[in-house]
This record gives C-alpha cells, sequence and structure tokens, in this order.
C-alpha cells in the first residue's frame, strides 16, 4: 500500500498549521473589505438607471402619477434650464416655452398613461414640475390635484 495514501487517511494526522482566533479575525475583516470595496464600485458606476448617463444631454422621460389611475389630459408646467424639446408618443402634445418655463398639455384619445419626453441638456438637472390641471377619462376637470405627482425616468 502507498504511505503517501495512508497518511493522507490517517486519523488525527494534523492538516496543516492551526490558524489562531486573530488569524481567523483577520481574514473575515479581510473578506469583509473586499466585500465593501466591490459594492462601492458597483455603487459609483458613472451610469444612471437603465444604464443611461448620469449627466450630460439627454431624454428624460416625465409620467404624471395619479391617484384616480387612468387620466385623458393634463396641463403640465417644468422650470429650469436647458430644456430643448419635448415629444410624446400615443399622445398630442401642445407646448409654449418663456425663458425656463415650459408648459406642456398632452392628451391622448384613450385614458391612461400620460407622459412626456424632455429633451434636456443636462440630465443631471432635472426641471421643477409642477401639475395645473388634469382630465379625468370623461374629459372633465379633476377637482383636486392632491395626490399627483411626476416622476422622471431615464
Amino acid at each position: 500500500m502507498d504511505s503517501r495514501k495512508a497518511d493522507r487517511t490517517t486519523p488525527g494526522r494534523d492538516e496543516g498549521p492551526k490558524l489562531t482566533r486573530r488569524d481567523r479575525a483577520y481574514g473575515v475583516t479581510r473578506w469583509i473589505g473586499l466585500v465593501t470595496l466591490v459594492a462601492s464600485v458597483i455603487a459609483c458606476d458613472s451610469t444612471g438607471p437603465a444604464g443611461g448617463p448620469a449627466s450630460g444631454p439627454g431624454q428624460l422621460e416625465a409620467v404624471l402619477e395619479s391617484p384616480n389611475g387612468s387620466e385623458g389630459a393634463a396641463m403640465l408646467q417644468f422650470v429650469g434650464p436647458g430644456i430643448t424639446g419635448v415629444q410624446a408618443q400615443g399622445a398630442e402634445i401642445y407646448r409654449t416655452t418663456s425663458g425656463d418655463t415650459t408648459r406642456v398639455i398632452v392628451v391622448v384619445e384613450t385614458a391612461g398613461k400620460l407622459s412626456v419626453f424632455l429633451q434636456l441638456t443636462d440630465l443631471s438637472m432635472p426641471p421643477d414640475w409642477t401639475i395645473l390641471q388634469v382630465s379625468g377619462p370623461d374629459d372633465a376637470l379633476r377637482p383636486s390635484l392632491s395626490g399627483y405627482r411626476v416622476a422622471f425616468v431615464r
């Protein structure tokens, strides 16, 4: 029989140097440090949500969030420098701009999601928003705008 094989399976054989409590704590600390470093690198990635750039020119979707569900139309106001254009998909829009203020009316044929796409010179500076009016699926103005907000999606 091969003596090397017998030595490996011999009960009570010393498996190598014993680690002290201090050595084990150092190893755990080193792993925690490594995990923290990797998490920090991932968190500092230079891309924004959905892989888009965190700054510079680009497009930002402004979505009307309604406590009443589907809506038929809305008048929104965006204030901030660098709004260079407004577009919509599946909706008609009417826009006026004066200085840093852009007012947009967005109307959908069938009540549903209301959103517009803002072209900005710097995505890191989204504009301030105000909801001026909202009409429901029946085209009647909502008596209160409580609970409404605009969410930005990149």
